[in-house]
């Protein structure tokens, strides 16, 4: 079974979601980051949306607004079997059922008419195609809004936080999917949240269907991605390639990064590129092979991987970040690094790495400011990063000068990790330097010798407190295990 999954990009995150669970019990998704290829013509992808059983179509105010969801839309009306195949979920938030949303949207639409109207009395005709057949898309898309409307808001819907805590039963049942079935099991084994019942059910699912596909690839995609149990999943995934579904390209881009994981590298390596042979366009398997080459030292390579990553699904925050760790870790080119790594904040706002190593640049530009900027917004997304709160104290210690700003900082990465060396290390170089205070130097640094014996920042410092506290036997002995 094949379902069409139209969404607004602004909404991935939900269809992402649908996706996983959908795909989990053996229905195929239709989507254009999976099926759309680099360069392809987008409009002869949606139209493609009538040539599957089913179109789910995840409807929001952006969703509402965009030409391109609505031109999908325009596609699907003129299939004589609509109404049996049209699938919405309304995103939670969403503006259409009250006369003044349905106005408000009618008046939307009317204004970008006018728009196109008034831009194409500016130039002359020969030079006015494109913008032609663009008014054309709105006034279709105008023309059909309100019947659109009308057979949505006419509807019993479901909405997506509602569908999301049934497994989408709703959309399930109305294509005919048999709720007692095996994909059922897997769908609430899925969502289960304590990831060792989750295990334990699956591994009984396994032994009472031990030749079921679909239950070979749930074991798989969750040891894999939860239970971090590589040998499993890399075992389910072989299974199945080789004994129901040599296919699939997402199953051999499993099967690689079982392997990876299990540092394999050149079979996972192998696995990926028969992955790219099934789909040259899996952005998934490029991400992968990206990683792969940078933890093999070929930068270069990976850079180009990263790259092609993003010539296809160019809205995924992880792949700028690591191609900007690329350009600045390992190729020097802090422009680049710092571009990549604004991009995958602006993708993934919260994304408290991209701040840290954002305000590594500036370190070593000596931009101090807008590095203690960077680091406190990423704090803000993240507030129990040990680290983060480290690399503050050192610069309200160093650049700063704000020791009480400072010991704050370094008290709270000592207290998210007390095993953290760099913290114990600064706080006690800010006690001595600043506060005066051996003792508690002491103690702290005692402390940090006894889970790195062997640290000779440790070890030195040890021996700078002891000199100071008049205590030259334990100072010299501290000082002879530096050397």
């Amino acid at each position: 079974m094949d379902i069409f999954l139209s969404y607004n990009w602004n909404n991935k995150l939900e269809a992402d979601t649908i996706e996983k669970n959908l795909s989990s019990i053996g229905i195929n998704i239709k989507r254009d980051i999976n099926d759309i290829k680099y360069k392809d013509d987008l409009r002869s992808f949606m139209s493609q949306i009538t040539e599957t059983d089913y179109a789910l179509i995840l409807i929001s105010n952006d969703y509402l607004k965009s030409p391109n969801c609505l031109f999908e839309l325009t596609e699907l009306s003129k299939d004589k079997n609509y109404e049996r195949k049209f699938l919405p979920i309304i995103v939670d938030g969403a503006s259409l059922y009250s006369i003044e949303d349905k106005m408000e949207l009618i008046q939307y639409w009317e204004t970008k008419c006018s728009e196109v109207e008034n831009l194409i009395k500016t130039v002359s005709p020969t030079n006015a195609i494109n913008l032609i057949h663009e008014l054309k898309l709105y006034k279709n898309i105008l023309a059909s809004l309100d019947d659109f409307l009308q057979n949505i808001t006419r509807r019993l819907n479901v909405k997506y936080s509602d569908s999301l805590k049934t497994n989408f039963k709703e959309v399930l049942e109305f294509i005919g999917y048999d709720l007692n079935s095996i994909q059922k099991q897997l769908l609430e084994i899925r969502n289960i949240e304590d990831s060792h019942l989750k295990e334990l059910k699956l591994d009984n699912l396994g032994k009472e269907y031990p030749n079921n596909k679909d239950v070979l690839f749930t074991i798989g995609y969750v040891n894999l991605t939860e239970i971090k149990n590589y040998h499993k999943a890399k075992f389910s995934f072989k299974k199945y390639i080789d004994e129901f579904d040599s296919n699939s390209y997402l199953a051999c881009n499993n099967l690689g990064l079982a392997c990876q994981n299990l540092s394999e590298k050149d079979l996972a390596d192998k696995y990926y590129k028969q992955g790219l042979l099934l789909n040259k366009n899996a952005y998934q398997i490029l991400h992968n092979l990206g990683n792969l080459e940078a933890s093999n030292g070929n930068y270069e390579l990976a850079k180009e991987y990263f790259l092609r990553t993003i010539e296809i699904y160019p809205n995924d925050a992880e792949t700028f970040y690591n191609l900007a760790k690329i350009y600045t870790d390992f190729l020097h080119d802090f422009n680049l690094g710092e571009k990549y790594y604004w991009k995958s904040i602006q993708l993934e706002p919260d994304f408290f790495m991209a701040y840290n190593n954002l305000a590594s640049i500036y370190l070593r530009l000596q931009n101090f400011d807008r590095a203690i900027e960077l680091l406190e917004q990423g704090l803000e997304q993240n507030p129990n990063d040990y680290v983060t709160h480290y690399n503050l104290g050192m610069l309200y210690f160093n650049y700063k000068k704000d020791h009480i700003k400072a010991k704050k900082l370094f008290r709270n990465s000592i207290r998210l990790n007390n095993n953290y060396i760099s913290a114990k290390i600064g706080m006690a170089k800010l006690l001595i330097l600043q506060a005066q205070d051996y003792h508690e130097a002491e103690d702290i640094l005692l402390d940090a010798y006894k889970i790195e014996p062997e640290n000779k920042d440790v070890l030195a410092h040890l021996s700078t407190v002891y000199n100071l506290l008049g205590d030259e036997k334990k100072s010299k002995e501290f000082e002879s295990k530096v050397n």
